[in-house]
């Protein structure tokens, strides 16, 4: 799953948690993709990382 990661991300390409799940063979329904997306997303420079809506604004 580490290794899709870094490749996918060294493209500039953020893959979803279910992506992260099927590259490891993983049921996208346990969550672990999502999980383990949140805990890498943090690592990511701030370039990367996907822009978050300020509370009251929509996108």
């Amino acid at each position: 799953m580490r290794r899709f990661w870094d490749t996918e991300t060294n493209q500039g390409r953020i893959p979803t948690g279910a992506e992260l799940s099927r590259a490891a063979g993983v049921p996208p329904a346990t969550g672990l993709g999502r999980r383990k997306r949140r805990a890498w997303e943090a690592e990511l420079p701030d370039h990367l990382r996907r822009p978050l809506a300020h509370a009251g604004e929509s996108r």
